[in-house]
């Protein structure tokens, strides 16, 4: 099984598991502007982001996007993980720009805008050795080929 968008080399099999998107996060509790003047709203907030040592990858997808839109957001406050950022958000200590996913993390807490254009979506895949599909990894394997979520727990440490 292969998948264009993650060249997976010779030996080892891919799937994509899943997509993502970015949105801009804010506390549930707070009103939002609409239309044209939702873009001078969020230049005037107070952001809180994931520390870029923390994830890279996340921290690039944020900045491509907020180069293509045009928007420089005030950076407050930096965190270790992305569910102490969005814990932040939900206290009303500022906004963050985060996967449309981490709305799993704080159900009921947030409101997500999901943002616009080709720099805030990305495709997420898996791939790993056929043959080393046992124990763990073979688990792993059948949820992700299953489309199942993760079981309670797993991946925490």
């Amino acid at each position: 099984m292969a998948y264009d968008g993650l060249p997976a080399p010779p030996g080892l099999t891919a799937c994509p598991p899943a997509s993502d998107r970015l949105a801009i996060a804010v506390p549930q509790n707070l009103g939002i502007p609409s239309g044209a003047r939702l873009r001078s709203w969020l230049a005037a907030q107070d952001f809180i982001a994931l520390w870029e040592a923390r994830g890279p990858g996340l921290a690039a997808q944020v900045r491509a996007w907020c180069r293509s839109a045009a928007f420089d957001p005030k950076v407050v406050q930096a965190a270790d993980d992305i569910q102490t950022v969005l814990a932040l958000v939900s206290a009303g200590l500022g906004c963050a720009v985060v996967p449309v996913s981490s709305e799993a993390l704080l159900p009921g807490r947030l409101k997500l805008l999901a943002v616009e254009g080709k720099e805030a979506a990305w495709s997420i895949g898996a791939a790993w050795k056929a043959q080393r599909e046992v124990g763990a990894l073979g688990h792993l394997v059948r949820i992700v080929r299953a489309g199942e979520p993760m079981p309670e727990g797993f991946g925490e440490y």
